[in-house]
Formats: structure tokens, C-alpha cells, sequence
């Protein structure tokens, strides 16, 4: 009966937590922002990025304790990564970094390759999950911002491409079904969590 509980508590917690708490960054980011840039303008967005930014490298910090269990090291991760790329997100307000946006799927493509190269060997379980984070944001990012390029493709390719983000709701169903039946620890629900708060932004197209 304790197995039971203590493993419900932690699906709840380290799967469908850790995905809301991402999500609630999103938000709360974006409802910061608006007022701020609006009100305060430029330094608004400079005060917004730099405390996004510390919050950011505390997680990243965090993240390295020798002392974290692994599922603690893993939220550490996500945290950080969701807090950069919202960093990253919003960087091109700045005048003079609107190059960021620009950084396409050749940058994208680098950084996953060298997270592969680094990933068995190199990287913690925290950085790991700060990378993963943050690549996922900047693909749905990618995909986001070609949507209007796509106008140019033929018809049928393009009606296609515009419509992929609709199997971000398989990918809610699958990661809670992962969460809730196959999950075994709580590592494995982490990846889960990570999974529907992403299939949440690219159903609704949110990065």
C-alpha cells in the first residue's frame, strides 16, 4: 500500500508537476513581459531578462549538487533550460540582437550533435536535461517561425507541414499514458513530464 502511494505521488510530482510548473514559467514569463515592455520599455525587458537569466544559472548551479538525488538534479535541469530559452525568446527586444532570431536549424542541428557527443560520458543528469529543454523550445521555435515560409512550398506539402503540429496531441496522450503505466522511477517520469510540456506548446504553438 505504501508502494502504491509513494509511486502515485511521484508520478503526479515528477511527471504532471514538473510539465505544469514548466508550463506556468511560459506564462507567467509572457504576462510579465507585456506590462513590463509596455510601462518601462527597454528597461523593462532588460530588467526581465537579467532576472530570468540568474534564475536560469541557479538551476544550472543547483543542478551540479552533489547531494540532489537524480530526479532533483533532473527539475534543476528543465527549470534552467525553460528560463533560457524564455531568455532567448525574448532577447531580439533588445536593439542589436535580433540576429537570435534569425539562428536556424544549422545552429539547432550543431547543438543537438554535440549533446550527443557529450551526452554519456561528459554531461550530469542536470545538463543534461537543461539541453534537452532548451533544444525542444528552439525546435518548436523552428517550426513555428517556417509555418509562414511554408506559403511558398506546393499546396499539399505545405497543408501538411501547416497541420504537424496537431501530433503534439498524440504526444499529450502518449506522455501521460508513459507518465501513469510505464513509467518505473522517477528519472523516467521527468522525461515524461518533459515530453507534455512540450506537446502542449506545439499543439498550440506556443515558443
Amino acid at each position: 500500500m505504501n508502494g502504491f502511494i509513494t509511486e502515485s505521488v511521484s508520478k503526479i510530482a515528477d511527471g504532471f508537476g514538473s510539465a505544469l510548473k514548466l508550463l506556468a514559467f511560459v506564462v507567467l514569463t509572457t504576462l510579465a513581459f507585456i506590462p513590463l515592455k509596455t510601462h518601462l520599455g527597454l528597461f523593462g525587458v532588460l530588467g526581465l531578462l537579467a532576472v530570468l537569466l540568474l534564475l536560469s544559472l541557479f538551476y544550472v548551479y543547483r543542478s551540479f549538487n552533489p547531494q540532489f538525488k537524480d530526479n532533483q538534479k533532473a527539475w534543476c535541469g528543465m527549470a534552467a533550460g525553460a528560463l533560457l530559452w524564455q531568455v532567448t525568446r525574448y532577447l531580439p527586444e533588445i536593439p542589436g540582437w535580433g540576429w537570435v532570431s534569425k539562428a536556424g536549424i544549422i545552429y539547432w542541428a550543431g547543438l543537438t550533435l554535440l549533446t550527443v557527443l557529450l551526452w554519456k560520458h561528459v554531461l550530469n543528469v542536470g545538463f543534461k536535461f537543461t539541453l534537452i529543454t532548451f533544444l525542444l523550445n528552439w525546435i518548436g521555435w523552428i517550426y513555428l517561425v517556417t509555418l509562414d515560409r511554408a506559403g511558398v512550398w506546393p499546396q499539399f506539402i505545405a497543408q501538411i507541414y501547416a497541420s504537424a503540429h496537431y501530433l503534439g496531441i498524440i504526444g499529450i496522450l502518449f506522455s501521460i499514458w508513459w507518465i501513469v503505466m510505464r513509467s518505473h522511477n522517477s528519472l523516467e517520469r521527468k522525461y515524461g513530464g518533459l515530453a507534455l510540456y512540450f506537446s502542449v506548446l506545439f499543439t498550440f504553438l506556443y515558443f
